[in-house]
């Protein structure tokens, strides 16, 4: 099952059409993250928010 989800997920990375559809989905979530988040917080964001930021600033 583990296996079925990389190859999938790797599909929808790579190609060309879907790697848009990826970058969205990326950018949403991680500004629905920062909004969650109170202004004066100094919590650290997790390492898979990172991620997310880095894929979209790319």
């Amino acid at each position: 099952m583990y296996f079925l989800k990389v190859i999938f997920l790797l599909f929808f990375r790579y190609n060309k059409w879907t790697d848009y559809l990826y970058r969205a989905t990326q950018l949403e979530i991680s500004t629905f993250y920062k909004e969650l988040l109170p202004k004066n917080s100094k919590a650290p964001s997790s390492p898979v928010f990172q991620e997310c930021e880095f894929s979209v600033r790319k």
